[in-house]
């Protein structure tokens, strides 16, 4: 039994530790004890020290929600097969100055219509030194390429079946240029983004519409609907491509991370 009274580091540790989801589909519960833990860690109290009464209130309320996780319902038949059945990868990603992370969903055309599945999320910790929330997006983005690339080989669907969303439009920027003419910090990303991706597999989608919106800022679990989003996938992709979010491209704000002696120029390669 939890003595939530006389709440410590450790303990607090050893129940988040329980939370086992190697897939992620709690991303958006178990981010929240990853925050909580660093603002243990930024209190700098030892292991078996009681923490500060506004970190255990939190840590608290966290505890006493991991007895609902059982009402979670996962949809676990990811394809349902068939040889006229067309599947594809979503990747969304996204970051606040929280967490950051990305979340995959199977897409697939049956002759029922179209089921769109949770396949596997992935969420990091933004770190305690201050990074700009666009480049913890594009941390975020290249999450999604690596996890994708596992799940694609996973379930055998072609790379070239795989879209990746973002809301950031300073990503789309930087993976509109060639790596060379970025910073350090954004090049080696953008590089790494650009071998296993194409610029055509990148698109736009509104803050609204990313469901990894709810991964990087946490989420409890009585707010079924935003659960139901979470698992279901944003409501566009039971439609028709020809309806998906277009991306109207603007100058970005971010001309710092180009190296001095290039211009800034948004065209597409």
């Amino acid at each position: 039994m939890i003595n939530l009274h006389l709440l410590r580091k450790l303990i607090f540790l050893s129940n988040v530790a329980r939370a086992f989801d190697p897939l992620g589909f709690k991303c958006p519960f178990v981010v929240r004890a990853k925050m909580i833990v660093q603002k243990m860690c930024i209190e700098n109290s030892d292991w078996d020290e009681e923490v500060s009464e506004r970190v255990q209130t939190i840590a608290r309320q966290w505890l006493k929600e991991c007895n609902e996780l059982n009402n979670l319902r996962i949809e676990r038949c990811l394809l349902k097969g068939g040889e006229d059945n067309y599947c594809e990868l979503h990747v969304f990603s996204d970051a606040s100055e929280k967490a950051y992370g990305s979340v995959i969903y199977v897409r697939e055309r049956t002759t029922e219509g179209i089921r769109v599945t949770l396949a596997m999320a992935k969420s990091k910790i933004a770190p305690i030194k201050i990074i700009s929330v666009p480049r913890l997006e594009l941390m975020a983005a290249w999450i999604g390429v690596k996890i994708s690339i596992t799940v694609a080989t996973a379930l055998k669907i072609e790379k070239r079946r795989i879209k990746y969303w973002t809301d950031s439009e300073d990503v789309l920027h930087w993976l509109n240029k060639h790596s060379g003419t970025l910073k350090p910090f954004v090049a080696n990303r953008v590089s790494q983004i650009q071998q296993l991706s194409t610029l055509d597999q990148w698109r736009y989608v509104s803050t609204k519409e990313n469901t990894a919106d709810i991964l990087s800022r946490g989420l409890d679990l009585q707010r079924s609907a935003e659960w139901e989003r979470w698992f279901s996938g944003p409501r566009f992709l039971y439609d028709e491509e020809g309806s998906w979010p277009n991306w109207k491209r603007k100058t970005s704000v971010l001309e710092k991370e180009v190296k001095k002696g290039y211009a800034f120029c948004d065209s597409l390669r």
